[in-house]
Parts: structure tokens; C-alpha cells; sequence
């Protein structure tokens, strides 16, 4: 099962980000952008859990930033 799959079914049980956290092994702040992901789009958690994970992935992508734009956001500040 994948980390977003577990994130999922643990905060569909009513677990607090701070146990997803360190059950899962990902930091709080990342369970906090999935869930609100998730949020934003009117997602049901059973809906997801039944999906793939690669729909998952595709679905629940920041469309707004990749790695490689990360790169460069960040590169002005060691320049």
C-alpha cells in the first residue's frame, strides 16, 4: 500500500496529523498538504481508498510545482 493510501485510510479512521506522521514515517506538514489537497477537492477518503495508486498520484499531484521549478525557486537564494 502506498504512503498516500495509508495517509487516506488513517484520516478516514479519525487520526490527528501528528499520528498519520510517524505511523506513515513523513512529516506532518506533508500529510497536512495531502489532506488539504484532498480538501480542496471534494474528495470522499472511501472513493480514494478504492482507486489505484497511480491515480492517486495523478490525482493528488501539485500541479503548481515540480521538482525541477523547486530547483530553480531555490536557487536565487544560494546565488
Amino acid at each position: 500500500m502506498s504512503k498516500l493510501k495509508k495517509i487516506i485510510r488513517h484520516r478516514d479512521n479519525g487520526r490527528a496529523l501528528q499520528i498519520i506522521s510517524k505511523t506513515v514515517g513523513i512529516a506532518r506538514n506533508t500529510v497536512k498538504k495531502y489532506l488539504q489537497l484532498i480538501e480542496a477537492k471534494n474528495l470522499g477518503y472511501g472513493n480514494l481508498l478504492d482507486m489505484g495508486d497511480e491515480v492517486l498520484d495523478a490525482l493528488l499531484a501539485d500541479p503548481g510545482h515540480t521538482s525541477e521549478q523547486r530547483f530553480v525557486d531555490l536557487e536565487a537564494f544560494f546565488l
